[in-house]
């Protein structure tokens, strides 16, 4: 079967990815809402909670990391 010349290349259309660590903050909420959930006896609630609390604090996180990036070049120049 012959490529297709209409489609994208992907090695001419790869972009830097900015790293995001929304996967390992989601897993980390979500182990310690399943912790908090068996302390209270109640792991789904607290399955819900780790899951909306990682969601959260993963964009938090790369936003974080995003402008302590910024400020530390421009106090290089």
């Amino acid at each position: 079967m012959k490529p297709d010349k209409s489609a994208p290349d992907n090695q001419t259309q790869k972009e830097a990815v900015p790293s995001n660590c929304s996967g390992s903050s989601l897993a980390i909420g979500l182990s310690l809402g399943v912790l908090i959930g068996i302390i209270v006896d109640d792991i789904g609630l607290g399955m819900m909670l780790g899951v909306a609390v990682g969601l959260c604090i993963g964009p938090a996180v790369g936003v974080l990391r995003k402008t302590g990036e910024q400020t530390s070049d421009d106090e290089k120049q």
